[in-house]
Parts: structure tokens; sequence; C-alpha cells
């Protein structure tokens, strides 16, 4: 029977040694695992700084309330292409009333010419006077001819970028606002979920402290099972200790009776610790299981969580947001080549009423000329009795049309300088340049940042897992009921039954019982068994019952 005993008492030893080893070992590798995951979500903390995504989100509603404004800029920018045009058109009228003017010069020249002719007196004299006057105003047309030019030129360009503002205008009745409102809305969209993983992280890191605290705790609460293997190693080592005794006490002769209840005490006494050993290695093995069952609860919700954030929408978002931000680039890389064309516009607008003011001051040097020359000759035909009067009324015309020359000039001139004053108070369109990078640096930023998410959300999946697995393999390994369940308690229960009931007569057995009772107590280690022991002593009672 004791033997029986003995083996399932190893039985039991050896498997919660086991057990307990495999699980401390398991539940060492889930503390690691753990404060793993505490750093990872940390650092899942860091990358998810609120600063950055928020810088990047404001320059793209910056850049999408620029794009709502472009309909306005459009309008006011395509007025003052228009004014231009409607101004070079002008221009261009009064440098064709002054081509006609000097036209009507020459032929006032040539009739000069034509009819000094007649008087081979003064012939010499006025065809001089003609050819002079001829030269200066050819020098006027070809000025002309080159304002012309110079405005058609201009004119051109202006055009071509009306074009392109009408073209543009189009793309932006078609585009705004939907695409700045989109991208908006991608954008803080973006932000909501970077909101949403970082309060998840601070989620994940309080239940994953809250899971660490737990497994410290249960790596302590595995010091039941070393205190049951201990206890069980004691009661063995008495058993082993009772047959040598009664070995021994046979040798010297003890009768069979005394042997008997010498046996029936101690195995109350090893039946009575063993009992113990059984109760609080269940009690404290049921709470300790409760605990794991409770950690892996834990996990499994640390888990849930994450991958709840881990399977958001954020992918659908970055699509949503890099489509918007195309459309928008579309937009502004049209808008950049209008802005361009009309800051080319006006720088080229600038230069041609700086050369055609100077142009026009010529033309003026030719209507002086032309009245300065036409006075003389008309001195001269004054001279020439009624031979002059001819010369006389051709020269007062070309004084009168020198006049009109003169006034078409100052008008155009009045004109250029009016337009010049009005191009340099205008404001280039420069801000629109930097809307595309503004728009590229801030979607990168978003995409980093979202991919770094991804990225720590994915690590942190796994290492979630790890936990899982390793906090539901120490909770499996620490199931003893699968394995052995009571083996203790029938163990104590098959002792009681080899001590039996009732009092036992130890008045003639007292030093051999002190005997193995001391070299019992020499193995204890512990407070719980040495109380058990002492309530086991005979005691002064059964003494005297015994006497």
């Amino acid at each position: 029977m004791i033997e029986a005993i003995l083996g399932d008492l190893e039985t039991s030893r050896s498997q919660i040694e086991g057990k307990f080893s495999r699980a401390g070992t398991i539940l060492e590798s889930a503390v690691s695992l753990i404060s793993q995951q505490l750093e990872y979500l940390q650092q899942l903390s860091g990358l998810l700084d609120g600063q950055a995504v928020g810088e990047a989100t404001r320059e793209l509603t910056v850049a999408a309330g620029e794009l709502r404004s472009l309909p306005t800029m459009l309008r006011e920018r395509g007025q003052e292409l228009r004014d231009l045009e409607c101004r070079s058109v002008g221009l261009l009228s009064d440098i064709e009333d002054m081509r006609s003017l000097l036209r009507y010069l020459l032929v006032f020249a040539l009739n000069l010419k034509i009819t000094a002719a007649d008087d081979q007196q003064d012939a010499q004299l006025v065809h001089a006077f003609s050819q002079e006057m001829r030269t200066r105003i050819e020098v006027g047309v070809t000025e002309l001819d080159d304002i012309d030019m110079r405005l058609n030129e201009l004119l051109d360009q202006v055009r071509a970028a009306l074009k392109l503002e009408s073209d543009l205008a189009e793309d932006v009745h078609a585009m705004v606002p939907a695409v700045p409102n989109r991208l908006a809305d991608d954008a803080t969209a973006i932000r909501a979920h970077q909101k949403q993983i970082s309060d998840m992280t601070g989620q994940a890191s309080a239940l994953a402290q809250n899971i660490q605290l737990k497994v410290v705790d249960a790596l302590s609460s595995l010091q039941i099972g070393d205190i049951s293997r201990q206890r069980i190693e004691h009661i063995q080592n008495g058993l082993n200790l009772l047959t040598r005794a009664e070995a021994g006490l046979a040798e010297n002769g003890l009768s069979e009776d005394a042997r008997e209840r010498f046996a029936k005490f101690v195995c109350r006494l090893l039946a009575t610790q063993l009992a113990d050993t059984a109760d609080g290695f269940e009690r404290d093995s049921r709470g300790m299981l409760a605990n794991m069952s409770g950690m892996a609860a834990d996990a499994q919700s640390l888990l849930r969580l994450q991958q709840t954030q881990g399977s958001s929408v954020s992918h659908n978002n970055l699509r949503s947001l890099e489509r918007s931000v195309g459309d928008a680039e579309i937009l502004v890389t049209d808008m950049e080549q209008a802005v361009a064309t009309a800051n080319d516009v006006r720088s080229a607008t600038a230069l041609t009423v700086d050369e055609l003011l100077r142009r026009i001051d010529a033309i003026k040097g030719v209507r002086e000329d032309v009245q300065f020359m036409a006075l003389n000759t008309t001195v001269s035909c004054s001279r020439m009795g009624d031979a002059g009067k001819p010369l006389q009324v051709i020269a007062i015309e070309l004084r009168l049309y020198a006049k009109k020359l003169g006034s078409i000039a100052d008008v155009t001139l009045a004109a250029l300088r009016s337009l010049g004053e009005d191009v340099a108070n205008l404001n280039s369109d420069r801000s629109q340049t930097s809307s595309k990078s503004r728009l590229e640096s801030a979607a990168a930023r978003l995409r980093d940042a979202a991919d770094l998410a991804e990225s720590g959300l994915a690590t942190v999946v796994r290492h979630g897992t790890d936990v899982v697995d390793s906090l539901s393999q120490a909770e499996s390994e620490l199931n003893f009921d699968a394995e052995f369940g009571n083996v203790l308690s029938t163990s104590a229960t098959s002792l009681h039954a080899l001590a039996g009931e009732g009092d036992i007569e130890v008045a003639d057995i007292l030093g051999p019982l002190q005997d193995i009772f001391d070299a019992i107590a020499a193995t204890y280690t512990m407070a719980r068994e040495r109380d058990i022991h002492a309530q086991c002593l005979p005691n002064a009672a059964t003494v005297a019952r015994a006497a």
C-alpha cells in the first residue's frame, strides 16, 4: 500500500516539477514579449507624432483653399489680359493713323518737288528740302513699322494667354470646388485615422502593462509548484523513514500491535501533511489558473484592439488622397503655366512699352523736323512771288498734317505711359508656384506617416499574437486536472485509511515515535509543515490516557 502511495506521489511530484518548470519558462518568455510589445507601442506612439501629421493636413487645407480661389483669380487675371488686349488694339489703330499721315506727308513732299520743278531758279533748293523731308518721313515709317510689329507680337502673346486662361477656366469649372473639398476631406480622414491609432496605442499600452503585471504575479505564484513539490518529497521521505523504522522495530522485538500503532500514528501525521498540501495546491493552483485565464483574455482583447485598427480603411484613405492630390496637381500645373504665361505677358508689355516710348519720341521728332522744314519752305516760297504760291499751299498742308501727326503721337504716348504705369503696379502671381511642391510635400508626409503607422501596427499585432500564444500555452501547461486531477487528495485518503479512526495508544512507543518525528521534522523547510507537525505530536492527555 505504501509503495503504491509512494509511486503516485512520485508521479505527482514529477509532473508538478516538469509542468511548473515549463510554465515558468513560458511565462518568462511572455514577460519578455510583453516588454517588447510595450516598447513597440511606445515607438509607434512616437511615430504618430500629431505635429507632423497636423502640419501636413494644414498645408493641404491651405492648398485646398488656394484651389477654391482659382475662379476669382482667373476672372481678375482674365479681365487684366482683356484690358491689355483692348489697349493694344487701340494702340495699333493709333499707329495705323500715324502711318496714314506719314503716307500723306510723303505725297506732299513729292508734290512739293514736282511743283518746284517748274521754277528752275529755286528748284534746286526746294528739291533739297523735299528730299530731306522724305528721308525724315521714311525714318518715321520705319519706326512705325517696328512699333506695329512689336505691338502685334505682344497682342499674339496676350491672346495666347487668354486662350490658356479660357482652357484653364473650363477645367476649374469642372473640378472646383469638388477637388479641393475632397482633398481637404481626405486629409482630415487620414488625420482622424492617425488619431484613432494614437488613441489605440495609449489604450493598448495600458492594457499591456496590466497584462505584464499579471504575468509577473503569475510567475510569483508558480512558487506553489515548488512548495508542493518539496512537501511531497518530505512526505515521501517520511514514508521511507516509516518503512525503515518498522523494519528496525521488528528486529528489536517490538510487538506487531505496537508496530501497527506506530505505523498508524506516523501515517496519520503524513496523511495530515499530504491533505493540507493537496488543499493548498488545489486552492492556489485554482487561483493561479483563474489569473492565467484572465491574462489570456486580456491578451486577446489587446490583440483584437490592435487588429481592429490594423484592418481599418487607412489604405483606402491613402488611395483616395492620392487621387485627390493627382487631380489637384493637374489644376496647379495648369495654373502655374497660366501664371508663368501671364507673368511673361506682363514682362513683355513692360519691355514693349519702354521701347515704344522711345520710338514714339522718334515719331514726334519726325513731326518737328517736318514742321520745321515746311516752315522753311513757306519762307522760301514767299520770296518766289506768284511762282511760289502753289509751293506755299503744299507747305501749309505739310505743317497741318505734321501737327495732326504730333497730336496722335501725343495721345499714343500718353496711352503707352498709362499702360506702363498699370503694368508696373501689377503684382506678379508667384504664390501659386509653391502650391505643387506644397501638395507633394504634404501628401508625402501623410503617406510616410500612414505607412509607418501600418508597419508599426503590423509589428505590434504580430507580437501581440505571440503574447496570446505564449499565455495560452502556459495556461494549457498548468491545466493539472487533465493529467493527474486529485492524485494528492487520493493519496492523502489512502494514508488516512492506513491510520484508521479513533485514538491511538502511544504510551509504550513514545520513544520510537519521538525519533521518527524528529527525523521527519528535520526535513521541513516551511512553517506550515512545522505547524501541522506540532498539531500531530503525542500530547500529555494522550500519554496520560495511555498510562
